[in-house]
């Protein structure tokens, strides 16, 4: 005899693969979002630190 247990319809207990499957998805597809929309304003830093560089204003991070 073997066991079976309904989980009823959560889809996350009838497919943890299959849940995790689709939030990667969405997390994959919300961070391409963030990060084309973050274009703009990471250029901006950059242009920034490269006229900090230029002004002498930077130092080296020795890591």
């Amino acid at each position: 005899m073997t066991a079976h247990t309904d989980y009823g319809t959560d889809a996350r207990m009838k497919s943890p693969v299959g849940y995790l499957s689709i939030n990667n998805k969405q997390d994959e597809k919300r961070w391409a979002e963030n990060f084309a929309n973050s274009q703009d304003q990471l250029a901006q830093l950059a242009n920034e630190a490269i006229a900090e560089f230029k002004q002498g204003k930077t130092r080296p991070l020795n890591f």
